[in-house]
């Protein structure tokens, strides 16, 4: 999945097994965060720089998702250890990770971020948001609350 592209709708379960539907939740700007596994720790210390900071995000009328390739179980435990309070989808038989193109050498999700507008287009990608600056104006060079509903 490339920048302008537009997604196409997936469902997948969330850590407690609900079904997450992607164009369910376009009501905002939508950030998808693939993980390379659970407990890493560059990905572990991302993860809960999110959380930290989820605040921000809300603000700014933005949905925080993460996806990784373990099963339901292994995100709920996640989750609930590290307090991480945003969906964490498992996409165990890797449909999205490999719609997304994400899948690494190794058979796991690679770290990658999308951001998607209401339209389910594409209007960002890196490697990571730069977790250490949830800011908005440090991501993108203005803020998000004040182009809501425009595209890049």
């Amino acid at each position: 999945m490339t920048l302008g592209k537009t997604v196409p709708d997936f469902i997948l379960p969330d850590q407690h097994g609900n079904d997450f539907r992607l164009y369910e939740n376009l009501d905002s700007w939508l950030i998808l965060v693939f993980f390379l596994r659970e407990n890493d720790e560059l990905c572990t210390k991302q993860l809960c720089h999110y959380r930290d900071n989820f605040a921000s995000f809300l603000e700014a009328g933005i949905k925080l998702v993460a996806i990784g390739n373990e099963p339901v179980e292994k995100h709920r435990e996640f989750t609930q250890k590290h307090n991480l309070n945003f969906p964490f989808l498992s996409d165990y038989e890797m449909n999205v990770t490999n719609l997304f193109n994400v899948l690494n050498g190794n058979g796991v999700s690679n770290k990658k971020v999308f951001i998607l507008n209401k339209n389910a287009k594409v209007i960002y990608t890196d490697y990571k948001l730069p977790f250490y600056y949830v800011n908005q104006e440090k991501i993108f060079g203005r803020k998000l609350v004040d182009t809501k509903g425009k595209d890049f």
